[in-house]
């Protein structure tokens, strides 16, 4: 009843089926994702975005609430053949046309819409992975974007053997950083020159609760859950990413 697939997938699904929660991203590209609209009602369809449901996350988007911050900076760098268990190669990761490192770490873009906004303006910095991994497609990004009012840098590399996943925003009386890895959030209140640290648990333990938490937030519509990221949202990041690779 409520199945967990692909987004390429979606359009093979009955057309009777009640939620769908499909895995990131929405589909290989924006057309695609567009003509999902054909099948059935798109305001039962979720796109996996388990960042959201990490504890850590109510902690940093309160934070965000709180202090309005005016930058984001969000750092996602990794080593891809110690995580992409099949040979790397062949993944789609490498696919020029459905991989990249914007299409895997398309997480920090769903968080970076969610807290920063639509943004106004846009650039891209890539690199190729040929010269360390020898697949010919974007492994190093750096994109800036600016909405009305802030601005936001990402960090994305699956070529870089120091592993790093922290977010950080920031304006002229607080900074809060997120060390996703290490489960530890840090504010600073320049103001009242107070420092605060949450330990909160790290990503690779929250990884077993992903996939509940994300089901029972659909099904119970509870205002107390986190939400999930639904249909028009996911269509932002996937421009995003087409976007992005424009510039590659």
């Amino acid at each position: 009843r409520y199945p967990l697939v692909t987004g390429v997938q979606t359009c093979a699904l009955p057309i009777f089926t009640k939620k769908i929660l499909v895995e990131k991203p929405l589909g290989t590209n924006l057309s695609e994702c567009l003509s999902i609209q054909n099948f059935f009602d798109t305001s039962n369809l979720f796109v996996s975005s388990p960042i959201r449901y990490m504890r850590g996350f109510k902690i940093f988007s309160s934070q965000c609430d709180t202090a309005h911050p005016n930058y984001f900076d969000f750092t996602n760098h990794s080593w891809l053949p110690s995580w992409r268990k099949i040979k790397y190669s062949n993944s789609y990761s490498a696919d020029p046309r459905q991989g990249g490192v914007l299409r895997d770490c398309s997480h920090e873009l769903d968080v970076a819409l969610e807290l920063a906004g639509i943004p106004k303006s846009i650039s891209y910095k890539s690199f190729s992975g040929k010269d360390l991994l020898g697949i010919p497609v974007e492994a190093t990004v750096n994109l800036n974007f600016a909405s009305t009012i802030n601005k936001s840098n990402l960090s994305l590399s699956f070529q870089n053997e120091t592993l790093s996943r922290v977010y950080k925003v920031r304006n002229s009386e607080y900074s809060v950083n997120w060390d996703l890895l290490l489960g530890k959030i840090e504010i600073a209140d320049f103001k009242k020159h107070r420092n605060s640290l949450f330990s909160v648990a790290p990503l690779k333990i929250e990884k077993n609760n992903w996939l509940l938490l994300q089901v029972n937030s659909i099904i119970n519509e509870n205002d107390t859950l986190q939400k999930p990221l639904n249909y028009v949202s996911a269509l932002n990041t996937i421009r995003l990413i087409e976007i992005g690779r424009a510039h590659v």
